[in-house]
Protein backbone atom coordinates (compact mmCIF):
# COMPACT_ATOMS: atom_id res chain seq x y z
CA UNK A 1 0.00 0.00 0.00
CA UNK A 2 1.40 3.44 -1.04
CA UNK A 3 1.52 6.58 1.25
CA UNK A 4 2.18 9.83 0.91
CA UNK A 5 3.10 12.47 3.26
CA UNK A 6 0.02 13.92 4.95
CA UNK A 7 -2.37 12.09 3.18
CA UNK A 8 -4.48 8.69 3.79
CA UNK A 9 -2.90 4.94 2.05
CA UNK A 10 -4.68 5.35 -1.44
CA UNK A 11 -6.55 2.08 -0.52
CA UNK A 12 -8.14 3.76 2.00
CA UNK A 13 -8.74 7.24 0.03
CA UNK A 14 -10.78 4.76 -2.27
CA UNK A 15 -12.85 3.40 0.36
CA UNK A 16 -13.53 7.08 2.16
CA UNK A 17 -15.20 7.90 -1.80
CA UNK A 18 -17.31 4.96 -2.57
CA UNK A 19 -19.05 5.71 0.92
CA UNK A 20 -19.39 9.09 0.29
CA UNK A 21 -20.70 9.05 -3.43
CA UNK A 22 -22.92 5.54 -2.15
CA UNK A 23 -24.83 8.25 -0.14
CA UNK A 24 -24.63 11.07 -2.72
CA UNK A 25 -28.23 11.46 -4.41
CA UNK A 26 -28.43 10.66 -8.16
CA UNK A 27 -28.49 14.66 -9.80
CA UNK A 28 -27.94 13.08 -13.66
CA UNK A 29 -30.02 14.99 -15.70
CA UNK A 30 -29.62 18.19 -12.92
CA UNK A 31 -31.06 21.76 -14.89
CA UNK A 32 -27.74 22.91 -13.09
CA UNK A 33 -25.45 21.12 -14.78
CA UNK A 34 -23.82 22.08 -18.53
CA UNK A 35 -23.15 25.92 -19.74
CA UNK A 36 -25.08 28.21 -17.62
CA UNK A 37 -24.28 26.38 -14.50
CA UNK A 38 -23.24 29.91 -13.30
CA UNK A 39 -26.78 31.30 -12.78
CA UNK A 40 -26.28 29.06 -9.75
CA UNK A 41 -23.30 30.36 -8.26
CA UNK A 42 -23.23 32.14 -4.55
CA UNK A 43 -21.71 35.47 -6.51
CA UNK A 44 -19.74 36.39 -8.82
CA UNK A 45 -18.49 39.59 -6.58
CA UNK A 46 -14.67 39.38 -7.93
CA UNK A 47 -16.22 39.85 -11.42
CA UNK A 48 -17.98 43.42 -10.36
CA UNK A 49 -21.55 41.94 -10.56
CA UNK A 50 -24.09 44.28 -8.82
CA UNK A 51 -26.83 43.21 -6.34
CA UNK A 52 -29.34 43.10 -8.82
CA UNK A 53 -27.58 41.13 -11.37
CA UNK A 54 -26.88 38.36 -9.09
CA UNK A 55 -30.60 38.36 -8.32
CA UNK A 56 -31.52 38.38 -11.70
CA UNK A 57 -29.39 35.45 -12.12
CA UNK A 58 -30.44 33.94 -9.28
CA UNK A 59 -33.86 34.13 -9.91
CA UNK A 60 -33.16 32.65 -13.76
CA UNK A 61 -31.78 29.99 -11.48
CA UNK A 62 -34.98 29.23 -9.60
CA UNK A 63 -37.14 29.50 -12.26
CA UNK A 64 -34.95 25.98 -14.01
CA UNK A 65 -34.88 24.84 -10.37
CA UNK A 66 -38.83 24.87 -10.51
CA UNK A 67 -38.78 22.58 -13.83
CA UNK A 68 -35.75 20.41 -12.76
CA UNK A 69 -36.25 16.51 -13.06
CA UNK A 70 -34.34 15.74 -10.15
CA UNK A 71 -35.47 18.54 -7.42
CA UNK A 72 -36.63 15.82 -4.62
CA UNK A 73 -32.62 14.64 -4.93
CA UNK A 74 -31.52 17.71 -4.66
CA UNK A 75 -33.76 19.26 -1.86
CA UNK A 76 -32.01 16.30 -0.15
CA UNK A 77 -28.56 17.54 -0.88
CA UNK A 78 -29.25 21.30 0.27
CA UNK A 79 -30.35 19.87 3.54
CA UNK A 80 -26.49 18.55 3.80
CA UNK A 81 -25.24 22.59 3.74
CA UNK A 82 -22.63 22.41 2.61
CA UNK A 83 -23.32 23.81 -1.05
CA UNK A 84 -23.46 27.78 -1.66
CA UNK A 85 -25.55 29.59 -4.53
CA UNK A 86 -29.26 28.65 -5.76
CA UNK A 87 -29.51 24.93 -4.16
CA UNK A 88 -33.19 23.59 -4.92
CA UNK A 89 -34.59 26.96 -5.98
CA UNK A 90 -33.47 28.60 -2.97
CA UNK A 91 -30.20 30.39 -1.62
CA UNK A 92 -28.01 28.84 0.74
CA UNK A 93 -24.63 30.31 2.32
CA UNK A 94 -24.88 33.63 0.18
CA UNK A 95 -23.01 36.12 2.29
CA UNK A 96 -26.55 38.85 3.24
CA UNK A 97 -29.04 36.38 2.56
CA UNK A 98 -30.72 34.19 5.04
CA UNK A 99 -30.38 30.64 4.64
CA UNK A 100 -33.71 29.19 2.68
CA UNK A 101 -34.59 32.59 1.20
CA UNK A 102 -36.11 32.24 -2.32
CA UNK A 103 -34.59 34.33 -5.16
CA UNK A 104 -38.09 35.85 -6.41
CA UNK A 105 -39.37 37.07 -3.11
CA UNK A 106 -36.25 39.40 -2.86
CA UNK A 107 -34.98 42.68 -3.58
CA UNK A 108 -31.63 44.37 -3.16
CA UNK A 109 -31.47 45.99 0.39
CA UNK A 110 -30.88 50.03 0.24
CA UNK A 111 -29.07 50.73 4.09
CA UNK A 112 -28.99 47.92 5.98
CA UNK A 113 -26.23 45.29 6.94
CA UNK A 114 -28.52 43.08 4.86
CA UNK A 115 -27.57 42.69 1.03
CA UNK A 116 -30.76 41.80 0.49
CA UNK A 117 -33.98 41.83 1.73
CA UNK A 118 -37.73 40.55 1.13
CA UNK A 119 -39.81 42.19 -0.97
CA UNK A 120 -42.93 43.95 0.76
CA UNK A 121 -45.52 42.54 -0.77
CA UNK A 122 -44.37 39.06 0.21
CA UNK A 123 -44.01 40.44 3.63
CA UNK A 124 -47.86 41.21 3.37
CA UNK A 125 -48.85 38.38 1.94
CA UNK A 126 -47.14 35.71 5.08
CA UNK A 127 -48.38 38.25 7.48
CA UNK A 128 -52.12 37.67 6.27
CA UNK A 129 -51.18 33.99 6.04
CA UNK A 130 -50.33 34.37 9.67
CA UNK A 131 -53.08 36.15 10.55
CA UNK A 132 -55.64 33.91 9.34
CA UNK A 133 -53.88 31.23 10.90
CA UNK A 134 -54.15 32.68 14.10
CA UNK A 135 -58.25 33.31 13.24
CA UNK A 136 -58.90 29.77 12.15
CA UNK A 137 -57.07 28.53 15.18
CA UNK A 138 -59.47 30.93 17.56
CA UNK A 139 -62.77 29.42 15.72
CA UNK A 140 -61.65 26.00 16.72
CA UNK A 141 -61.02 26.63 20.15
Amino acid sequence: MTTYPGRMPRQRDALVAVAILRHTPDLRGAACAGPQAYLWDAGLDDAGESREAALARWQAAEARCDTCPVLASCRDVAATGGLAGVVAGRLHNVHGVQNGAVPSELVPARGSTNRYATRPDVLRERKRARERLTTDNEEVA
